[in-house]
Parts: structure tokens; C-alpha cells; sequence
């Protein structure tokens, strides 16, 4: 699977993304994941997305059952915190 079946995934985080993909194809025993990285929106901004699933073998392949939570937001009042509590 290249790259770029991910450009919605930011390219700093799309390697990351990539490896966990290829970690859950090894596994015999699929645990639940929960992993956080960047995503493009089709208007070109940047958003990070919290991602928590299950991994579920099938016939046909491996597929994923799922959430996807916007948490840019919550990434931005983290920030603010911080450089609030550096000052």
C-alpha cells in the first residue's frame, strides 16, 4: 500500500500511520488501537483527528470498525494552556 492511498493524512504523520498499519497486518491477536495524527481537509487545513478502533480479519482482508473524533480544537486549548503556564 504507497503513500499516497493516505493524502489526506499529513505528510509528517503519514509514515507513522503507515507502520501501525503494517504492525496490525502481522498480528495474529488484533488489539484496539487509539493513535492521534493530522489530517488535510479538502479546504487544505490541518486538523487532528483521534482515531480508536478495532482491527477485524475477514476473507476478504483486514478491516477496521471505528471512530474518528475531531480534536483540533481541544489540540488548540492545549497549546494556549501551555504557553499560558510558561508565562
Amino acid at each position: 500500500m504507497g503513500s499516497d492511498s493516505f493524502q489526506e493524512v499529513h505528510p509528517e504523520d503519514r509514515e507513522r500511520v503507515l507502520q501501525l498499519i503494517r504492525e496490525v497486518r502481522t498480528q495474529r491477536k488484533l488489539d484496539p488501537i487509539e493513535y492521534e495524527c493530522r489530517l488535510l481537509g479538502e479546504d487544505g487545513k490541518e486538523r487532528w483527528a483521534r482515531i480508536t478502533g478495532r482491527f477485524i480479519k475477514t476473507d476478504s482482508g483486514t478491516r477496521m470498525a471505528g471512530t474518528v473524533m475531531d480534536i483540533t480544537r481541544q489540540r488548540q486549548l492545549e497549546g494556549e494552556l501551555q504557553r499560558t503556564s510558561r508565562l
